[in-house]
C-alpha cells in the first residue's frame, strides 16, 4: 500500500532524526544476487579436487561497509560467509568468509567431489550483520 509523505509522516510520528536512520539503514541493506559456474559439472570424477565459481551481484556498490545498527557496541564491517554443502547427508565441503565491497565479485571454492551418484548441493551465501539478507542456491551434481 502506497502512501503520501504526509499520511506516512503522520502514522510514523518518527522525529527527523529518527527518519534519517531508517533511511540510512534501507539505503545500506545489502540486497546481494547469487550465482554460480562448475568446470567440467558433465564430467565430474569422485574424490578429484573440483573449483565452483559464486559470483555475487549487488544492487549497488557500498560507499563503505560500515554497519548500519546501534545493536554492536563498537564499529562493525559487514563480512559474509560462503558455504558450499549437501544438507540430506548433512555434509560441509568449503567455507569462506568473504567481503563484498564492489557491486560484483567472484569467489572461488575448492572441494572433494563427492561419492559416485546423484547429489544436491546447495550454497549459502551468509551474512553476519544483518537478518534476511542471506542467499540460498541449490543445484545438482551427478558424479561418476
Amino acid at each position: 500500500m502506497a502512501l503520501e509523505d504526509e499520511e506516512r509522516d503522520e502514522i510514523l510520528t518518527l522525529t527527523d532524526s529518527q527518519l534519517a536512520q531508517v533511511a540510512a539503514f534501507v539505503n545500506n541493506y545489502p540486497n546481494v544476487e547469487l550465482t554460480y559456474s562448475l568446470n567440467n559439472s558433465d564430467s565430474l570424477i569422485s574424490g578429484v579436487k573440483q573449483k565452483i565459481t559464486i559470483q555475487l551481484t549487488r544492487d549497488v556498490e557500498p560507499e563503505n561497509l560500515q554497519v548500519t545498527s546501534e545493536k554492536y557496541p563498537f564499529d562493525k564491517l559487514e563480512s559474509w560467509w560462503l558455504v558450499l554443502g549437501e544438507v540430506s547427508k548433512k555434509e560441509l565441503y568449503a567455507i569462506k568468509k568473504v567481503t563484498l565491497n564492489k557491486e560484483t565479485q567472484q569467489y572461488e571454492l575448492e572441494f572433494d567431489t563427492p561419492t559416485s551418484g546423484k547429489h544436491n548441493l546447495t550454497i549459502w551465501c551468509v551474512c553476519d550483520s544483518y537478518l534476511d539478507a542471506d542467499k540460498e542456491l541449490s543445484f545438482e551434481i551427478n558424479v561418476k
